[in-house]
């Protein structure tokens, strides 16, 4: 099997009469586009941006370590080359991007493993600029996420995808560079905390703790405010020391 084979009705299984549509042993849905955009909005007008970039990121990992997975137990790839790239045909087959250019090396022995993929037609970045306008730094979070987690589960280690250019960012399409972990180095530090299980409540607990030390500064100032008060009260009473300088 090659990914230029893939055919999403043979992907699909439809079951009107059931209100089901399966690949393999999963559910899909169909979506607008549009209700995505808008979850991304409120996510970041809710959480912030950076816990919505990590929710999302982590989205696209789990949906691409599945994908791959599901595609493994569906078919006989003529490599794992070929594994590898029915990732980027599934992307076009369900909407999310068209992978333009691809390079892919190291997939085979002891060679560092490296890749280069350029997208155009990104839903995420679409979505991004009509609801939220145009960013400083890439967005597309999800499908960055999925390409990790796809490769991660084709080469069995963690591989780690960075988006460098972003249709977002003014840049006539979007880049992404992966690598291994062990690979990336220092590189990679910045993007890893987005990868890793944080939730909502984390970020939460933390801005709580901000608040309370906030709340106790506040209170401190405050007293020390009514002790100086107090203090000047008493000095311009009745019996108010006087002090003169020479």
């Amino acid at each position: 099997m090659r990914a230029s084979d893939l055919k999403m009705l043979d992907l699909l299984d439809f079951r009107a009469a059931e209100g089901v549509i399966a690949f393999h042993d999963q559910r899909m849905l169909l979506y607008d586009a549009d209700l995505l955009g808008i979850l991304r909005r409120e996510l970041v007008e809710t959480v912030g941006s950076k816990v919505a970039r990590g929710l999302l990121t982590r989205l696209g990992y789990a949906d691409g370590y599945r994908d791959a997975q599901t595609l493994k137990k569906l078919f006989r790839w003529e490599s794992q080359e070929e594994w590898c790239k029915a990732g980027l045909v599934l992307h076009a087959l369900e909407g999310k991007a068209l992978a333009v250019k691809t390079r892919l090396s190291g997939l085979s022995g002891d060679g560092g493993f490296e890749a280069e993929i350029r997208w155009e037609n990104c839903y995420e970045t679409e979505q991004h600029l009509r609801h939220l306008g145009p960013a400083t730094e890439p967005v597309c979070w999800k499908l960055a996420g999925y390409v990790s987690g796809y490769f991660s589960a084709c080469l069995g280690e963690e591989i780690y995808f960075v988006e460098t250019d972003c249709c977002a960012t003014g840049h006539g399409c979007c880049r992404a560079v992966g690598k291994r972990r062990s690979d990336w180095g220092a590189d990679l530090e910045p993007h890893l905390e987005y990868f890793k299980v944080a939730s909502v409540q984390d970020e939460i607990a933390r801005l709580e703790q901000t608040l309370r030390q906030q709340r106790l500064a506040a209170s401190r100032h405050k007293r020390e405010a009514e002790r100086w008060k107090s203090l000047a009260q008493h000095l311009q009473g009745p019996e108010a020391p006087v002090a003169k300088s020479r």
